[in-house]
């Protein structure tokens, strides 16, 4: 009788243990001072998709949808609408400059970041980076639809890049493939889930 109670309560811990690892995300790193940062307005100032620029569209549509959806902010600007604000002028000069010295150099200027929050009226920004999209099959024999995206939180008035976040989904399949984008908007919602708030 004691070995099936022991045997229980470790059956019970390991369950406990993988329920909880299920809910988190691959990659999170905070800041500090981040859980502090209660940004109002958001906007998604970059999605790098690499190579495949036909989704850049679908994944500003995901991801800001995702920002809406929480309530946590009074105003999400897409990349769209962000881009539209740029224009040719002073903007787009200052986005240009600041995403090639975050690319480039790994520094995010604040004189840039806070100029540019200023411009666009948002506390935060948004960097997003898709790192699989695609279908593709496994050593087992089995289609599996694949999306990866990263998260970047910047705040505006600063430049402090205060969270970083990366995480993928694999779904696998037999017949029917899944679209891309419900796998997408998936990772978004975790990944949107675990910003600071």
């Amino acid at each position: 009788m004691k070995r099936i109670v022991a045997g229980s309560l470790v059956f019970l811990m390991i369950a406990v243990v993988f329920a909880a690892c299920a809910d988190t995300i691959r990659y999170s790193k905070k800041e500090a001072g981040a859980d502090n940062f209660r940004p109002r307005t958001i906007g998604l100032l970059s999605i790098d998709v690499g190579p495949r620029e036909e989704i850049e569209g679908v994944i500003d549509r995901i991801v800001t949808e995702e920002l809406a959806r929480t309530g946590r902010y009074h105003r999400v600007l897409s990349l769209e609408d962000i881009i539209r604000l740029t224009g040719e002028g002073e903007a787009s000069t200052l986005r240009d400059e600041y995403l090639s010295k975050l690319e480039v150099v790994n520094f995010s200027d604040p004189d840039i970041s806070r100029r540019l929050g200023e411009i666009y009226g948002v506390d935060a920004f948004l960097l997003v980076s898709v790192s699989f999209w695609s279908y593709t099959v496994d050593t087992k024999e089995k289609d599996i639809a694949k999306v990866g995206l990263e998260m970047r939180l910047v705040e505006a008035s600063s430049g402090r890049i205060l969270w970083t976040g990366h995480h993928f989904e694999e779904e696998r399949y037999r017949i029917f493939k899944p679209d891309l984008a419900d796998v997408g908007s998936s990772v978004a919602r975790r990944l949107v889930g675990e910003m600071p708030r």
